[in-house]
């Protein structure tokens, strides 16, 4: 099944992926000024969805080994979750987790060449982003 880029929402929650290359620079977990503007638009949407719990996932790219890859995402992962908090999101709804790069939407074979060449790393982008998942209670 494929993740959705976008936003998409149903009657339990809201999904979005959000590409990393729009949140942060290349192998950096610093959120980009431009960031706060799609981060806050889903914030205000997560807001009016009472008792909803938030769970924020980042994804990497294959191009750094395993524990350098676990570690970007989750700091990724933690830097959208602190800014949906001073969003005035409860911290008590909102669990971040990363994921490295064990999910990917590009496989290896689909980009073909030497890991960091531009070509390859452009490939790969799709790779690299944070997923917010936003799920309410179900209704009894």
């Amino acid at each position: 099944m494929a993740i959705p880029r976008e936003s998409s929402s149903n009657r339990r929650g809201e999904h979005a992926a959000l590409p990393a290359d729009s949140l942060f620079d290349f192998d950096k977990a610093i959120l980009k000024p431009e960031a706060a503007i799609r981060i806050r638009t889903y914030a205000a949407r997560a807001k009016k969805l009472e008792n909803a719990q938030v769970v924020v996932i980042g994804h990497t790219d294959f191009l750094g080994s395993d524990y350098h890859d676990d570690t970007l995402s989750t700091a990724r992962a933690n830097a959208v979750r602190e800014m949906l908090i001073g969003e005035g999101i409860d911290r008590a709804r909102i669990a971040a987790i990363g994921v490295g790069s064990r999910i990917p939407l590009k496989k290896r074979e689909q980009c073909p060449g030497k890991p960091h060449a531009p070509k390859v790393v452009s490939c790969l982008e799709p790779n690299r982003r944070v997923e917010l998942w936003t799920r309410t209670p179900e209704a009894h």
